[in-house]
């Protein structure tokens, strides 16, 4: 799998991942099995000089998605972040359909995309995202006016974390006969951790960016009994107005690396 998180405030934007991609292999009932892991993949991707995506979940075989997207960024209009997120859904569609055919009924694997940026002209960020293969179309992710933190991939940790109790437990409570008006009332929003995006500097966003995804790594590296769903290096960057993109920690090749 694989994870991202962005945290959007007045100032910009921060964008984060962490660097594994697992790859996988059609068995002869079409079911999909992990061949390997790797944690030194690039995730987090700039575009120009005022936009950046950042994917989650599985990966191409061939090509892989960072081919994929290189190839793409050549030639794709970036004056709008709406507009070359609709362009990356469908350049990416296209090649994720031919690898993995909907009418052969293999399981297909899950594949992310978030988007986010300044359109040219704009005050604010704008995020957008799709998914691969159940997404119909690329979606904002917010108003664009609204500031706030984004969190997809293989996250199990931070839901916790962020919103004061395990997703599961009103799903336990409602199988075991607690009516679903009582479990709205106790777990509707109020429990969660009170963050306030509207004041926060671009150090701040930063500094949450990276405890979230350490946060969800180090959890990750001790859950029993199956591969890491998250891990390696963190890829972090900013894109603030009139700035542009700046590395944080930036993705790059080496030898001698643990």
């Amino acid at each position: 799998m694989s994870i991202c998180v962005s945290v959007k405030v007045p100032d910009g934007l921060v964008l984060g991942t962490d660097s594994l991609t697992r790859l996988t292999r059609r068995l002869p009932d079409r079911q999909l099995k992990t061949a390997r892991d790797y944690s030194r993949s690039r995730r987090l991707f700039r575009v120009g000089d005022s936009l950046g995506i950042a994917t989650y979940g599985g990966d191409f075989v061939a090509p892989s998605i960072e081919t994929l997207v290189t190839q793409f960024c050549r030639d794709a209009d970036q004056r709008r972040v709406g507009g070359f997120t609709n362009q990356l859904f469908d350049f990416m569609k296209s090649r994720y359909d031919q690898a993995y055919p909907a009418s052969d009924g293999t399981e297909r694997p899950a594949v992310g995309f978030f988007v986010g940026g300044y359109s040219e002209g704009a005050r604010y960020v704008e995020e957008w995202e799709f998914s691969l293969p159940d997404c119909g179309k690329a979606k904002s992710v917010r108003n664009v006016s609204k500031f706030g933190l984004t969190w997809r991939g293989a996250v199990s940790r931070l839901p916790r974390l962020l919103g004061g109790f395990d997703p599961q437990i009103p799903e336990e409570l409602s199988r075991l006969g607690v009516s679903k008006e009582i479990v709205a009332e106790v777990f509707n929003g109020k429990r969660e951790l009170p963050i306030a995006y509207e004041g926060m500097s671009i150090q701040d966003a930063l500094d949450l960016t990276a405890y979230l995804l350490n946060t969800e790594i180090g959890a990750a590296a001790f859950e029993p009994g199956v591969a890491p769903s998250c891990g390696g290096p963190l890829q972090m960057a900013v894109i603030q107005p009139n700035i542009g993109w700046t590395w944080i920690n930036e993705f790059g090749l080496a030898i001698g690396t643990e």
